[in-house]
């Protein structure tokens, strides 16, 4: 059987299969994050500024909105 890689959520650091989370990069860079696919992580992450701190970037607002659009 296949082993599934694993993935730290940027809001809630859980490790989680890399299946049951989002990817979000910014398209300047090809580097990447994974966040829950729930609205608590997402918005936990906006607050945080999780998303920004692991892409090294800023990430826009509209962001944190189709996210949690792609999770409803």
């Amino acid at each position: 059987m296949k082993r599934i890689p694993q993935r730290k959520c940027v809001a809630c650091r859980e490790m989680r299969d890399k299946t049951e989370l989002l990817r979000v990069s910014l398209p300047s860079q090809g580097r990447g994050a994974y966040i829950c696919k729930n609205s608590v992580c997402i918005e936990q992450a906006r607050k945080t500024k999780g998303l920004d701190r692991s892409l090294k970037g800023t990430v826009p607002p509209d962001i944190y909105v189709q996210l949690k659009e792609s999770v409803s």
